[in-house]
């Protein structure tokens, strides 16, 4: 999985992720799933995050991820799009959950 640049960025967040011991999965590409769903799901401390992950800020979500994204925003979760520049944004949101 880490082969990729985007690879190396879900990694990345994984690792974080683990050292806020937050629960994470992510959703298989199935036919039967949701359209647009995010690389990376999580809960931590009660809060649904849902992540997008990209290799670098040129980068763009689909319209089919940023409308996931939007419906966990608009149901009072955290979306984010996550690439190699902007990781530290997670981990303060962690930080800030966490408090």
């Amino acid at each position: 999985m880490a082969s990729t640049p985007e690879g190396l960025v879900k990694k990345r967040v994984k690792a974080l992720l683990d050292k806020y011991d937050a629960l994470h999965f992510s959703p298989m590409g199935t036919g039967y799933g949701v359209s647009g769903v995010s690389d990376i799901i999580a809960l931590h401390n009660g809060r649904m995050i849902a992540i997008e992950c990209k290799a670098d800020a040129k980068k763009q979500p689909t319209d089919l991820q940023k409308r996931f994204l939007s419906k966990v925003i608009d149901r009072g979760g955290y979306g984010r799009v996550i690439h190699k520049d902007n990781i530290d944004e997670l981990e303060q949101l962690l930080e800030h959950l966490g408090e």
